[in-house]
């Protein structure tokens, strides 16, 4: 199956995308077990002040957003990504906007192994009695490699906040665009990065913005 396959084998994908830019079965499948991962409860016991009132409320709300997410999102991701392209690219004539969109969804198979992993540690550590809500991107990012190498104090801090596998999902982005448009891949790099912190930047905000909304419905 590609959706496993661009993991390891992300190039031969991402060819086959450039002939064959179908879509819609990997966002079902993402989309489909990141809805069942959101009905964990090993997710959701928390003590956290802003889920403490309305955790019932927010897991079943939070199923029925994550297609919409997604969709928006990844649609909102190629667009600007789509948009950089053209103007960058010498031949813009031979990808399209579908070429993107899959691009953007497959490379999002590594959200769908983070989301699975998180699950499992949060499911682990519940099993013996330790918080589950620690989740992979306190465990698995750049700060434990600084801790290994014992590098200064300031630079573990700041990669604490980089997450392993939002590394891996730029370079698949930067990969596949690569492939798709003929950039050159540090031209396809410089491009994912500052598309994805726009969308980072929009995402929070909407989190937000959703978090406000569940809790003035709980009342």
């Amino acid at each position: 199956m590609q959706l496993i396959q661009v993991i390891y084998k992300p190039t031969s994908v991402f060819l086959n995308l450039k002939q064959h830019p179908h879509w819609l079965a990997a966002f079902a499948t993402i989309s489909f077990f990141q809805a069942i991962i959101t009905l964990s409860p090993e997710l959701f016991r928390t003590t956290d002040p802003l889920m403490a009132d309305s955790q019932v409320l927010f897991r079943y709300s939070s199923v029925a957003f994550v297609p919409l997410r997604n969709v928006l999102a990844w649609l909102f991701l190629a667009a600007i990504v789509y948009f950089l392209a053209v103007l960058l690219s010498k031949d813009s004539k031979q990808f399209s906007f579908r070429n993107i969109f899959a691009v953007v969804i497959y490379s999002h198979s590594v959200v769908l192994l983070s989301s699975i992993l998180s699950l499992a540690i949060g499911m682990a550590r519940w099993s013996i009695g330790l918080d589950p809500t620690l989740r992979e991107a306190q465990l698995i990012n750049l700060g434990t490699l600084t801790k290994i190498f014992q590098l200064p104090i300031i630079v573990a801090q700041y990669a604490e906040k980089i997450n392993i596998f939002n590394l891996w999902l730029l370079g698949l982005l930067a990969t596949g665009l690569s492939i798709t448009t003929g950039l050159r891949m540090v031209h396809a790099g410089l491009l994912v990065i500052g598309a994805w912190l726009v969308g980072v930047g929009l995402y929070q905000l909407f989190r937000m913005t959703a978090f406000d909304l569940i809790r003035s419905i709980a009342g």
